[in-house]
């Protein structure tokens, strides 16, 4: 190994060390192989590995961490002292920001009540129009199911007592009978499926933005 694989070596041994430091560290060993009357082998052998010179770099800079914490002023390694009356006019001040806040939106709400309460007014409108209309599908689905039946029936019935008059008509009425009950029972499943899915999927959906909107609001005024 020659005095630059050692040297590049060793930056990338310091590569997680700050940029001063590692700077003075590579122009220290290169200095030191330039001005050793020794051929490059020889110097590394004095030196050590990189990364045994690596790990005493890093033991130096640590220590001199510790010294410097160690040197620095009371006030520096102590700001506790003052921090619970700093926190107590931290705590005053919110309270009064916050006393601000709740009075100009009690103004701001008696203010904007003519605006906001119509768009209120609308929306809940609008929500129970869309609920209803979803009711009333299901509703108008079951009629639908209930009276194909019916059909069905009085169709079937009516079948079966022309058969012996007419049995090419009874058995396009048999047809028939069986194609209302087809749509009887088509009228019935969505009926059954929009109560069981659609309309709880409605209600959580409602349940989640509401969740969403005042929760937030509670976890920001923590």
């Amino acid at each position: 190994m020659n005095r630059i694989e050692f040297l590049e070596r060793l930056e990338s041994l310091l590569a997680d060390i700050p940029y001063t430091e590692r700077r003075e560290a590579l122009n220290y060993y290169t200095e030191y192989f330039e001005d050793a009357e020794k051929d490059d082998e020889e110097v590394i052998r004095t030196l050590g590995s990189p990364e045994e010179v690596a790990h005493n770099i890093r033991e130096e800079l640590e220590g001199k961490e510790l010294a410097e914490i160690a040197d620095a002023p009371a006030d520096e390694k102590a700001p506790e002292s003052g921090g619970e009356t700093d926190d107590k006019k931290a705590d005053g001040a919110k309270k009064q920001l916050e006393g601000w806040q709740i009075a100009l939106i009690i103004i701001g709400a008696v203010v904007l009540f003519p605006v906001y309460g119509g768009v209120i007014v609308g929306a809940l409108g609008a929500f129970i129009g869309v609920i209803a209309g979803f009711f009333g599908i299901i509703l108008g689905l079951m009629a639908a199911a209930l009276g194909c039946a019916v059909a069905a029936v009085f169709v079937l019935v009516v079948a079966i007592v022309k058969f012996a008059v007419s049995p090419l008509a009874s058995l396009f009425l048999i047809g028939l009978s069986i194609f209302l009950a087809g749509i009887a029972m088509l009228c019935m499943i969505a009926s059954w499926k929009s109560l069981t899915v659609l309309i709880p999927a409605i209600f959580q959906g409602i349940a989640y933005i509401w969740n969403s909107i005042f929760h937030r609001k509670e976890r920001a005024a923590v």
